[in-house]
C-alpha cells in the first residue's frame, strides 16, 4: 500500500515538473507534442501522472525543455 502510495507520488511529481518546465519554455501541450512527435494526449496524460513516458522521449524532453525532470 505505502509502495503504491510512493509510486503515485513518483509520477505527480513527473507531471508537475514537466508541466512547469513546458510552461516555462512557453510551449503549449500541442507545440510540444508536434516537437516530440506525440499526441497532445499523451502529453496530458503524463502531466496529470497517468503514464510516464517511454526513456526516448525522456532524453527528448531533457533536450527540448533544458530540465532533466528525472531529479
Amino acid at each position: 500500500m505505502l509502495i503504491t502510495y510512493l509510486v503515485k507520488m513518483r509520477k505527480k511529481d513527473f507531471g508537475q515538473r514537466l508541466r512547469e518546465a513546458r510552461e516555462r519554455a512557453g510551449l503549449r501541450r500541442e507545440e510540444l507534442a508536434v516537437k516530440l512527435g506525440v499526441s497532445v494526449y499523451s502529453i496530458a496524460r503524463w502531466e496529470q501522472g497517468r503514464n510516464k513516458p517511454l526513456p526516448e522521449f525522456r532524453r527528448r524532453l531533457k533536450e527540448i525543455l533544458g530540465v532533466d525532470l528525472d531529479t
